[in-house]
């Protein structure tokens, strides 16, 4: 089966759309194109443009609030958890203070050893969005397969930080696949601990 020529990823469909939008009127007549024809054409493009390129962005603008925020935290948390540090251990201090402002943090320190890390994903349109928390763990690395196959091929590696997207296209164009993802916990660059649970998802591209 032909790959089909519709980019499956959001971006690459949104420049696609762009590049049939400014050229589908040049090349008309050498493809025998009515000036009917040709109208249509460009009113479905232009149906679907915009709302590509507003995903798209939208995304993007995601993806760099949440680098700005890792960038920020490292700078303005140490001082907060410092504020919060000097008010427990005044001798006006009242728990119910700390209750009330969520200041009480779990008293279970977790071992990284026997810890996992925790692991969503959700199919959308052209990708995979992982989801993930490293309790215990510096990073993860994600992995993936098809449903059926037994070895696993490394996604990402060493990922402090989510969402990540898996944008492989499907295997076969236009035919849906059961995709499982798996996250492994490291420290100091060795995978340690448990591996997370497997999950799965319908790809449909």
């Amino acid at each position: 089966m032909a790959a089909d020529f519709i980019p499956q990823s959001l971006k690459n469909l949104a420049l696609w759309l762009q590049k049939q939008h400014d050229d589908t009127a040049g090349i008309a007549s050498s493809i025998g194109a009515s000036a009917a024809e040709t109208t249509a054409q460009l009113g479905h493009v232009d149906a679907l443009l915009p709302l590509a390129n507003d995903i798209v962005a939208l995304q993007e603008q995601i993806d760099q609030k949440l680098a700005d925020l890792h960038g920020l935290s490292t700078t303005h948390l140490p001082p907060v958890r410092q504020y919060i540090k000097r008010g427990k251990t005044s001798t006006t201090y009242l728990p119910s203070v700390g209750e009330a402002m969520d200041w009480i943090g779990d008293n279970n320190e977790v071992d990284a050893s026997t810890s996992r890390p925790i692991l969503e994903v959700t199919a959308l349109q052209g990708r995979v969005r992982i989801e993930g928390r490293k309790p215990g763990f510096e990073a993860v690395n994600v992995y993936t397969r098809k449903k059926g196959e037994v070895a696993w091929k490394l996604l990402a590696v060493r990922k402090r930080k989510f969402p990540t997207y898996d944008e492989t296209p499907l295997t076969t164009a236009g035919v849906p696949e059961i995709r499982e993802y798996m996250l492994t916990g490291v420290v100091a660059d060795e995978e340690i601990g448990q591996p997370s649970e497997i999950k799965e998802v319908v790809f449909v591209g």
